[in-house]
């Protein structure tokens, strides 16, 4: 099997702003945080898997939602801070190919 270097031990941050209960900004601003990244850092850990819904990043009308962005953003700045790499995920892009 093929190994890649930095992604051998990881962790996936389902239920944050993917397959999550509520889609609202007190939930996404609280669910994971950077002291969530330091201590996933913090286990030996060498990456992270962030699985993004559409619905965060974009709304009905194809229109970006920022703010949704400014989420996957942080999170990256916090991987960084603390050597992880990261896996970024879109979930639910099927429905860009429905007729």
């Amino acid at each position: 099997m093929r190994a890649f270097e930095g992604y051998q031990k990881g962790v996936n941050l389902g239920g944050w702003i993917s397959q999550c209960n509520r889609y609202e900004k007190d939930y996404y601003e609280t669910f994971i945080v950077e002291k969530d990244i330091e201590t996933i850092a913090g286990w030996g850990l060498d990456h992270v898997r962030v699985p993004v819904d559409y619905q965060v990043v974009e709304d009905e009308e194809g229109n970006y939602i920022e703010e949704g962005f400014g989420y996957i953003a942080g999170c990256i700045g916090w991987c960084q801070k603390y050597n992880l790499n990261m896996i970024l995920d879109l979930h639910g892009s099927g429905r860009f190919f429905q007729g």
